[in-house]
């Protein structure tokens, strides 16, 4: 398609000629194929209604604090619209309380959450903390310096990946952070007093 596009063509020629289809007929089959993904969401009116009773229930159970029972619903909504971020920041931190305690778990949903994002690095750095509290210090160092490369200005990631790599006896990584982390005070020091005098 590229070379086609070099030559000139316009996409209207461009795709019967690499493709063997009109970009009409494309079109028209793309948009059934996302209609298909997309109805496995749980976003047609009737899943939504019982997402929202269910969420409601869901929540009144955390607030009075059953927390099994509170899993078992937000898990039953996980089914019903796997996509949603919310019953997975609710079911990471319900298998993180002291009554439920299954670290693993949480780490699922957390990794469903990070897998999402683009500029927001903090389940990342969850992850990186619980695998570091199990003794996992080959994925705490992947989820650290994931949060590392999400937010390369966050000084907690830094820190963090530096103290993962000090447990795990990654010598050449921890000096790396050690070399970094001190720059990147002095910047975070500099841009405040910036922002403060309004230069």
């Amino acid at each position: 398609m590229l070379d086609l596009y070099k030559q000139g063509l316009s996409q209207e020629e461009v795709f019967p000629r690499a493709i063997n289809v009109s970009i009409d007929k494309f079109y028209d089959d793309f948009v059934a194929w996302c209609e298909k993904q997309v109805a496995t969401w749980g976003y047609d009116e009737e899943t939504s209604k019982n997402y929202d009773a269910l969420r409601e229930d869901a929540e009144a159970l955390v607030k009075s604090r059953q927390y099994e029972k509170a899993v078992e619903s937000w898990e039953a909504i996980v089914k019903i619209r796997p996509m949603d971020a919310l019953p997975h920041q609710r079911l990471a931190g319900l298998y993180l309380t002291k009554q439920i305690n299954q670290p693993e778990k949480a780490i699922e949903h957390l990794k469903t959450l990070a897998d999402v994002e683009l500029k927001d690095n903090r389940f990342a750095k969850r992850i990186a903390r619980l695998y570091r509290d199990e003794q996992d210090l080959d994925d705490a160092q992947k989820f650290a310096l994931t949060a590392v490369y999400t937010d390369p200005y966050d000084l907690d990631a830094h820190q963090l990946l530096a103290e993962v790599y000090e447990k795990a006896g990654n010598e050449s990584g921890a000096a790396r952070e050690q070399r970094v982390i001190p720059v990147l005070q002095q910047w975070i020091e500099a841009n405040r007093r910036r922002q403060a005098t309004g230069e």
